[in-house]
């Protein structure tokens, strides 16, 4: 009996089955296991507003800024306030709500990879293209991933 044809789609040949993060060793459920879509956004709009709240605070009374540049001073406190909480403690205002935390494959600290990791995430795009387990093409190139801590 032949094999039915594979698409690219299908990824790489090999056990389809399982759940997110089981390739990885990690548990299915509880703490440890590989964050949700759903939770890895409500964190990301969490950290959104607070950005926006500390940009509003710091900027907007005393601006004569276009929109063009506070957009892009938000961008910036984005950016600088998420790398510097997943530096210090590998969770985000928003990841610390929802009980997430960025975790490298390698069990070390975080440290200088939450800049690169933030600035994608500021772009969107690699974020949401994802793999079977739930790591976006930031976490995968940084080799880094949101699991459960809570």
């Amino acid at each position: 009996m032949t094999q039915p044809k594979r698409s690219w789609l299908d990824g790489p040949p090999g056990r389809a089955s399982g759940y997110p993060g089981d390739r990885l060793g990690l548990p299915q459920r509880g703490r440890g296991s590989v964050g949700g879509q759903g939770e890895k956004l409500g964190a990301f709009l969490i950290d959104l507003i607070v950005a926006g709240v500390v940009t509003f605070l710091a900027v907007r009374p005393h601006s004569e800024h276009s929109y063009q540049v506070e957009n892009a001073i938000a961008d910036a406190v984005f950016v600088f306030l998420t790398a510097a909480a997943l530096s210090l403690s590998g969770r985000t205002i928003g990841m610390r709500f929802l009980g997430l935390q960025v975790v490298r494959l390698d069990g070390r600290r975080m440290g200088w990879r939450s800049l690169p990791r933030q600035i994608l995430v500021g772009l969107l795009v690699p974020a949401i293209i994802v793999n079977r387990d739930r790591r976006g093409l930031h976490d995968q190139w940084l080799r880094t991933m949101v699991v459960h801590v809570a």
